[in-house]
C-alpha cells in the first residue's frame, strides 16, 4: 500500500485509488500475532468527514485487540492473584494439620513437620514477591501489596465495572465515560483503598500547582467523581461504612478567574437567523439546518434532538409534543410542545425519516451518542461564521431562556420548557407541573421575526 498511499493530512488515514483507507502499525511485541506488520482497512467512503469518524471506531477496534494480546497484568492483577493463592493455601493447610493432629495426638509439631507437609510454601513464596518489589518499586508499593493480599485495602478498580453499571439508567454515556477516566486517573495515584483526608488534601495541592494543572472546573468534577465512588464503595459495604469519605468538602486553593471572554453567550434572533442562513445556503447536511431551528425553538439540548424519534411526536388535547425520553437530568424527562412555526418542519421530518429518527443517518459513537458529528458540523458553521468559543450549540437553551423571561415568565415556567430543576419545595416537590395546552401557550409566545423556517431538502446525515 506504501507505494500508492497518500496522505489525507489525518492521522492513520490515507487515499489509495480514489479511497480513503485507515492504517495503523502494529507494535513491535505483539507482530507475533499479526500476519503484517500493520493493519490496513476501506472505509468505503471518499469523504473525508466519514472516514474520520469510520476510522476512529476501527482504530478502537484494533488497539482493544493489541491490548487483548499483550496482556492486561499488573502489580494489582498480581496482588489480587497472591491474594487466591494464599487464601487457598490456608484452607489446604488446615486441612492437612487437622488430618495430621488426628492421626498424631499425642506429638507436638515441629519445623520439620511443617517442612513435610508442605505448609505454607506458597507463603513464603509470597514474601520473596514482596521483598522483590520492595527491591526493585519501594518499600511503599510493597506495603500497599502486602496489604491487597491480606484483604487490609481494596484495590481502587475492582468495583468500578459494578458501581458503573448501578449508574447505567440514571446518566448519559458521556457521563458515564467521564466516570470511568476521572476514577482511572484516581487509581493512578492510589491504587488501593482506604485513603486518608490528608492525603486527597495533598493530591489536590499537587494537581493544583502541576505543570499541566487541570481548570478548576475540571478539577472538581474530577474530586466530585471520586466522592460519589468512594461514597458508593462504603454503602455497599466494600469499605469501612462508619468511616470518612476523604473526598467530602474538599478545598480548593486555586480560584478560577472570571473574564467576559470567556462566559457562554446566548444568540440573539438576528444570531439565530443569521444561522440557519448559512445552514440552508450550505451545500447538502440537511439535519444540520433542521437541527439549528429545532434548538431554537424548543431550546432542548442537541442530544436530546439527535435521539428524537418519530414515535417520540404525540399529540394530547389537540397539541403536538415532543416526549424526550432520555435526558441529561431527571428534571429533562419532559413533554415539550411542538411550536406551531415549527409544526410543519416536524410533519415534514416524520413523514420523511429512513430509519426512524426525526434527523436521520447520524453515526453512533462508541459512547452510544448521535450528535457528535453533528454538532461538530454546527461548530464548524459558526466557527466560519466569526463566532468565538463563548457561542456554542448549548446557548440556543440560553436563546430560549432569555426570550421566556423577555416575555415575563419566571423561572418555574420557563424550567417546565427547558428541562431545568424548579425552585422551592411546593412547585419542584409537589407539583404536577402545567398541562402540554399550557405549555404550549407559553412557548408559542416567542417569536423570531424575520427566521424563515422551513425544512432543507437535501442529503441527511453522515453515515
Amino acid at each position: 500500500m506504501s507505494k500508492n498511499r497518500v496522505s489525507t493530512g489525518k492521522r492513520g488515514i490515507y487515499w489509495m485509488s480514489n479511497t480513503l483507507y485507515a492504517r495503523m502499525v502494529v507494535p513491535q511485541d505483539v507482530r507475533e500475532h499479526f500476519p503484517k506488520g500493520e493493519l490496513i482497512k476501506s472505509l468505503e467512503t471518499d469523504t473525508l468527514e466519514i472516514a474520520e469518524y469510520k476510522a476512529a471506531q476501527l482504530f478502537h477496534e484494533w488497539k482493544s485487540q493489541i491490548k487483548k494480546y499483550r496482556g492486561s497484568s499488573t502489580a494489582i492483577d498480581e496482588a489480587l492473584r497472591w491474594r487466591k493463592v494464599i487464601e487457598a493455601e490456608r484452607r489446604k493447610d488446615a486441612d492437612l494439620l487437622t488430618a495430621f493432629r488426628k492421626n498424631n495426638p499425642d506429638r507436638e509439631l515441629t519445623t520439620a513437620d511443617f517442612d513435610n507437609l508442605g505448609v505454607g510454601t506458597q507463603a513464603l513464596a509470597m514474601d520473596d514477591y514482596l521483598e522483590n518489589v520492595s527491591r526493585t518499586k519501594g518499600a511503599a508499593e510493597a506495603e500497599t501489596l502486602a496489604n491487597i493480599i491480606s484483604g487490609n485495602q481494596v484495590p481502587t478498580l475492582s468495583f468500578l465495572d459494578e458501581w458503573k453499571s448501578s449508574l447505567e439508567n440514571k446518566v448519559i454515556p458521556r457521563t458515564l465515560k467521564q466516570h470511568d477516566t476521572r476514577i482511572k486517573k484516581m487509581a493512578e495515584k492510589f491504587p488501593a483503598l482506604p485513603i486518608k483526608k490528608t492525603e486527597v488534601a495533598r493530591w489536590i495541592v499537587e494537581l493544583e500547582s502541576g505543570e499541566n494543572a487541570p481548570a478548576i472546573d475540571t478539577l472538581k468534577g474530577l474530586i466530585g467523581a471520586c466522592r460519589k465512588y468512594y461514597g458508593f464503595l462504603m454503602r455497599m459495604g466494600h469499605l469501612d461504612p462508619d468511616g470518612v469519605n476523604p473526598f467530602e468538602n474538599p478545598e480548593f486553593t486555586k480560584k478560577k478567574k472570571v473574564s467576559r471572554k470567556e462566559i457562554r453567550q446566548a444568540w440573539e434572533t438576528e444570531d439565530v437567523i443569521k444561522l440557519v442562513d448559512a445552514a440552508r445556503a450550505k451545500k447538502d447536511d440537511a439535519n444540520l439546518h433542521d437541527l439549528i431551528l429545532l434548538g431554537a425553538y424548543t431550546g432542548a439540548r442537541i442530544e436530546e434532538l439527535a435521539d428524537l424519534r418519530v414515535e417520540d411526536v404525540k399529540e394530547k388535547e389537540g397539541v403536538k409534543y415532543f416526549e424526550i425520553g432520555d435526558s441529561k437530568t431527571e428534571a429533562g424527562l419532559r413533554d415539550l410542545p411542538v411550536h406551531r412555526d415549527i409544526i410543519p418542519l416536524v410533519e415534514h421530518l416524520v413523514e420523511n425519516s429512513s430509519d426512524g429518527y426525526l434527523l436521520p443517518g447520524e453515526p453512533v459513537t462508541a459512547n452510544g451518542e448521535r450528535s457528535s458529528a453533528i454538532g461538530k458540523s454546527f461548530g464548524r458553521l459558526k466557527t466560519k461564521l466569526g463566532y468565538d468559543k463563548r457561542y456554542v450549540f448549548h446557548s440556543l437553551r440560553k436563546t430560549l431562556s432569555t426570550l421566556l423571561e423577555r416575555q415575563g415568565y419566571h423561572h418555574n415556567q420557563a424550567a417546565e420548557i427547558t428541562g431545568h430543576e424548579k425552585l422551592g419545595e411546593t412547585y419542584g416537590t409537589y407539583s404536577a407541573g402545567l398541562t402540554i395546552p399550557e405549555k404550549a401557550e407559553l412557548l408559542n409566545k416567542i417569536t423570531y421575526k424575520g427566521l424563515k423556517v422551513e425544512p432543507k431538502l437535501g442529503k441527511r446525515g453522515r453515515g
